[in-house]
């Protein structure tokens, strides 16, 4: 009898110590499956991070968009621009920035003197070209078209440029009549009433760089 309880309170302590390694088992596989999930700290650290890269993001493109908005609502070209010290020179869209001055090479056509008006609707005057270095630039930009230039005379008078200087020449303007235009050579000259394209000109707008 003793014998036999002995042997089943072995029995029950062996199934005790089975039970316990089984639940010491257990508990040891928590904290691993656990450890293979990222924590709700560290999710949520993750989620800032993401969030503000496309927050970043966004703000890049918003950015550009309104820096490509200004660049096209800015009646300046950029390639019309140049800087200098402390100003920046600049002219009007659809004006050519060269040195100091502005060129418009017009798209329509008139007689000598509406295209003076033309251009002084413009706060401009006809091109007034002295250097050799302005003839080369307008000669370049004029197209195939001839145009008028801000020269002329009065019958058999001498030839005057629009700011009022005389020409600097002893040749005077081939051609034989009283109004100067460009044509693909150089000035020549002729009826102040026909009609073609013509060049205006003013002096470039300086303004204080941002």
């Amino acid at each position: 009898m003793c014998a036999a309880r002995a042997g089943v309170a072995g029995d029950h302590g062996g199934t005790t110590l089975r039970g316990g390694a089984t639940s010491g088992r257990s508990r040891g596989r928590a904290p691993a499956a656990r450890r293979g999930r990222p924590s709700r700290r560290r999710r949520r650290r993750l989620w800032r991070v993401v969030a503000a890269a496309v927050a970043v993001v966004l703000g890049s493109v918003v950015l550009a968009a309104v820096f490509a908005l200004r660049a096209r609502e800015d009646p300046a070209s950029e390639a019309n621009r140049t800087d200098e010290g402390g100003l920046s020179r600049q002219c009007e869209a659809g004006w050519t920035l060269r040195e100091s001055s502005c060129f418009l090479f017009s798209e329509n056509e008139g007689s000598w003197t509406f295209a003076n008006g033309s251009c002084a609707s413009r706060s401009s005057s006809l091109a007034v070209i002295k250097s050799d270095k302005e003839r080369g630039f307008a000669l370049s930009e004029k197209g195939e078209y001839d145009r008028w230039v801000g020269l002329r005379r009065d019958p058999s008078g001498p030839w005057r440029w629009a700011d009022g200087s005389a020409l600097d020449s002893g040749t005077g303007v081939p051609g034989g009549s009283d109004c100067a235009y460009l044509n693909h050579q150089g000035l020549s000259s002729a009826r102040c009433s026909s009609t073609r394209r013509y060049i205006c000109t003013k002096h470039a707008e300086y303004i204080k760089k941002e």
